[in-house]
């Protein structure tokens, strides 16, 4: 088992881990980090690699961020190519 050491490389583990899948999918990964009270490489990874994720797949994530942050404040649900607030 690799043992990884750096947020670059844990965004690489998880673009890996997101290219594979749904809209759904990804929307219920980005909702499991809604509400976190903290802070590491492997969550600024996977911060990371969901902003690259979401540009790959062309969608408008305008209501969460923009090209320098996203937030987490609240989940998401993905409709059309667009991100918007889950109700």
């Amino acid at each position: 088992m690799n043992t990884i050491f750096n947020s670059i490389k844990y965004k690489q583990h998880y673009l890996k881990e997101f290219k594979y899948l749904t809209d759904k999918e990804l929307a219920e990964k980005f909702n499991s980090q809604v509400g976190i009270r903290y802070f590491n490489f492997a969550i600024q990874g996977f911060m990371n690699a969901m902003r690259e994720d979401l540009e790959r797949r062309e969608l408008d994530y305008r209501e969460i961020g923009d090209e320098m942050s996203i937030s987490y404040a609240n989940k998401i649900k993905i409709l059309d190519g667009r991100i918007t607030l889950k109700d």
